[in-house]
């Protein structure tokens, strides 16, 4: 069975479709080509919902990365500033202790 299906506008701006059937093929090889096209068109739409998914899961962890590298830089900040507050902290400690021990 071959079927070819056309589609046209007519003089009139109205849509037509004409179908020509070929009565070679049985409707059994239609129902495996339909069968055929419509798992083919699940396994598209299956591997776009995959495809999908993965987009938005590489989007979410690159922004989690970037602000996971803010909080870094943030915390180098704060630790080299405790360290250099410990070093003035201990520095002023030298000093005082002497005096200390004259007293």
């Amino acid at each position: 069975m071959f079927i070819k299906v056309q589609h046209g506008r007519g003089p009139a701006d109205v849509d037509f479709c004409s179908i020509t059937v070929d009565e070679g093929l049985d409707d059994d090889i239609l129902q495996q080509r339909i069968h055929s096209i419509a798992r083919q068109r699940e396994e598209l739409q299956q591997l776009e919902t995959e495809l999908r998914a993965q987009v938005i899961a590489r989007s979410e962890i690159m922004e989690m990365q970037s602000r996971f590298h803010a909080q870094i830089q943030e915390h180098e900040d704060a630790a080299a500033k405790l360290q250099v507050w410990i070093f003035f902290y201990l520095w002023g400690l030298c000093f005082l202790l002497p005096l200390c021990k004259l007293s």
